[in-house]
């Protein structure tokens, strides 16, 4: 709405799944539809695939899985992605209602991660912002205090913290798919995750030095407060834009005239569309002084006889050439049309 004329989105419904198992299928379907669409040959869209997820306990809530900030590609063609994906990613992260989840390997360096200084741009007091360490089991065996001192704030803080998440890998993930297992996906995600820190070497030592921010149940369970607290934040603001869209409502309603019951309204329309009729049927029949719509009337014709005498076609007989002139219309009120076709013979033809 910045700068522009908002135009609303265009939501095309793709399918409705009961079964969650199906979802991944649909949502890479939906992806490589959205892809194929796409004119520039980028290979990203700002069009979204969205996910409606209906169904007791289903908390009030967006969630937008962004691309990765990329530094180069492949070839030099694709170069405008690396500009396209930040703005897309900055526009989504630009809103003070939106909670940033900076999402980072474990095994990279965090100094060379973009997301850092893009949510410091948006977010510098880092009220939204959280770090979100990733791959935890890909860190090796000694290099596990560098995690630590993260993950309690000794280095690279962060207002909100960090915390560790350890998700199914690609062939956990399969397994997942092919279990028969009357256990949901989630829950067996989360009983992967929990192995990690009870058992992992590298694991344990998070969770010993940091149990309270090992895991998704606890990075869930503070995202859970930092909603709350931003919506007591912005009940206040809500509260103004709701009282000003009333009060303005209020002041229309008010311009439209005092209010009426349906029978009057129904007599007030058939009031209003009689006058019309009249006024409609004494332009056409000319029995006022305004003789504004046959004046147009007139013009319009002349304009489709001239247009139509234009396209004039040319009859050769012999050596000779004769024009012919279709529907010449007279639109003097002393005739409407004069005759059906006229012949115009130049004037050599006489001699």
């Amino acid at each position: 709405e910045s700068g522009g004329q908002y135009s609303p989105p265009v939501i095309e419904e793709c399918c409705v799944l009961q079964e969650p198992k199906d979802m991944p299928e649909q949502i890479d379907q939906a992806q490589r539809t959205l892809l194929e669409r796409v004119t520039n040959g980028t290979n990203f869209t700002s069009n979204v695939v969205c996910v409606n997820i209906a169904g007791d306990g289903c908390p009030d809530l967006s969630l937008v899985d962004l691309p990765g900030l990329i530094q180069s590609t492949e070839n030099k063609d694709d170069e405008g992605d690396i500009d396209r994906v930040e703005e897309l990613v900055r526009t989504y992260l630009a809103s003070s209602e939106t909670v940033i989840l900076q999402c980072i390997a474990s095994d990279e360096d965090l100094e060379n991660q973009s997301i850092r200084k893009l949510a410091r741009d948006v977010d510098p007091e880092g009220k939204r912002s959280i770090g979100v360490l990733t791959k935890p089991d890909k860190v090796d065996i000694g290099c596990e205090d560098a995690i630590v001192s993260i993950i309690k704030g000794e280095k690279y803080p962060l207002a909100q913290g960090y915390y560790v998440v350890r998700t199914p890998k690609q062939d956990e993930l399969n397994k997942l798919k092919e279990s028969d297992v009357n256990v949901s996906a989630f829950e067996e995600a989360r009983s992967i995750e929990d192995d990690f820190f009870r058992f992992h070497e590298v694991g344990k030592i998070f969770y010993e030095h940091t149990p309270e921010r090992c895991g998704s149940a606890k990075l869930l369970y503070r995202l859970s407060s930092m909603f709350q607290s931003m919506i007591d934040e912005h009940i206040p603001a809500i509260k103004i834009k709701a009282e000003t869209a009333l009060a303005q409502t209020e002041s229309e309603l008010r311009g439209l005239g005092e209010e009426m019951s349906e029978a009057d309204a129904r007599m007030e329309l058939i009031e209003v569309a009689r006058k019309i009729s009249n006024h409609s049927t004494e332009a056409i029949k000319s029995t006022t002084r305004d003789k504004s719509f046959w004046r147009r009337t007139a013009e319009i014709f002349e304009d489709v006889n001239s247009k139509v005498n234009d396209t004039s076609p040319m009859f050769a007989i012999g050596d000779k050439v004769v024009f012919a002139s279709l529907l010449n219309l007279d639109t003097k009120p002393s005739g409407f049309l004069r005759e059906s076709v006229t012949m115009h013979i130049s004037a050599d033809e006489f001699q």
